[in-house]
């Protein structure tokens, strides 16, 4: 009972999540249109307080625990420095000067593209045979 709980609880966080994303999309390009707000304020005030939201979050859901223990190790902190500021703040920064200069739809077609740009620059690039889910094989 409790796994079915926790399956339609995960369900219900995948569409909203999908769901925000899309209209964050939207509404950054009607605050780039209309507002004319730049992508590098916005992207900045958009990570920094999610980042703040989610360490309040994860200080009311994991009682007793330190949400600073992460940086008492060197490798730790490091990558999620590095998680950061290549990672995060590079998709965040290129998504949405992709809806700046061009809109919310093509921006997102080309996000979900990426992947798609990934494996074929592997399969160009790769002498060996490479191997997707044992079904595809390409050479």
């Amino acid at each position: 009972m409790v796994e079915n709980k926790k399956r339609w609880l995960g369900y219900i966080l995948v569409i909203l999540g999908a769901s925000f994303w899309g209209i964050a999309g939207t509404t950054a390009q009607k605050c780039f249109q209309d507002f004319h707000i730049i992508v590098d304020w916005l992207v900045t005030i958009r990570l920094l307080v999610s980042g703040v939201l989610l360490l309040i979050l994860s200080m009311f859901l994991n009682k007793g625990k330190s949400i600073f223990s992460i940086w008492k190790n060197k490798q730790t902190a490091m990558q999620m420095i590095i998680f950061s500021l290549i990672g995060m703040t590079t998709v965040e920064y290129t998504y949405m000067a992709s809806i700046h200069e061009g809109n919310a739809a093509v921006a997102t077609l080309l996000q979900y593209l990426g992947p798609a740009f990934i494996l074929i620059y592997l399969v160009l690039t790769k002498k060996d045979r490479f191997y997707l889910k044992n079904t595809l094989q390409f050479y």
